[in-house]
């Protein structure tokens, strides 16, 4: 399932002549893996349920669950010196919570809403310059997606895409 060519040469690990995509794919769930557990190791006042999935675009059918996801869902391969590259994988935290039915009353739906918020830029903050040792990464960049207000009008569904992209060793 990946690049195989005889004799060819990679300081990107230690494939040397073998499966380079294999490793890289290694790498990004051992990555992925890592921030799973760092999420579910981190006080949470909001008492989420946590997966690992590759479905990033589900919709919730239940009410009031708050759901974090991490979604393994690429890598970049970055030169960084003549004969040496890095392994950045991209990882996806999905905050997902449905706040009742479309048309039940939305009254509060404020102050749930702030807290989802909220509970997004702690995510993004406790991943700021974190090192995941187990996976030998260390984060160099978040950009985060959402909520859509269309999304929420419609569905009454809160979900907010965090990308982390940390910079793989090893």
């Amino acid at each position: 399932l990946g690049i195989r060519r005889p004799g060819w040469k990679t300081d990107c690990g230690e494939n040397e002549g073998n499966d380079v995509m294999a490793s890289l794919q290694a790498t990004s769930v051992a990555v992925a893996d890592a921030v799973l557990e760092e999420l579910r190791t981190t006080t949470r006042t909001l008492n989420p349920e946590y997966s690992r999935t590759y479905d990033n675009t589900r919709e919730l059918k239940d009410s009031d669950v708050l759901h974090i996801d991490v979604v393994n869902t690429g890598r970049k391969l970055t030169a960084v010196s003549r004969g040496s590259c890095a392994r950045d994988p991209i990882i996806q935290v999905i905050v997902r919570q449905r706040l009742g039915s479309a048309t039940a009353d939305r009254e509060g739906d404020e102050e749930n809403l702030d807290r989802l918020h909220l509970l997004v830029e702690e995510i993004e903050d406790y991943f700021f310059h974190r090192r995941l040792g187990q996976a030998e990464a260390v984060w160099m960049a978040t950009e985060t997606f959402g909520p859509s207000n269309e999304e929420y009008r419609v569905t009454r569904q809160f979900t907010a895409i965090i990308n982390l992209t940390f910079r793989a060793h090893g």
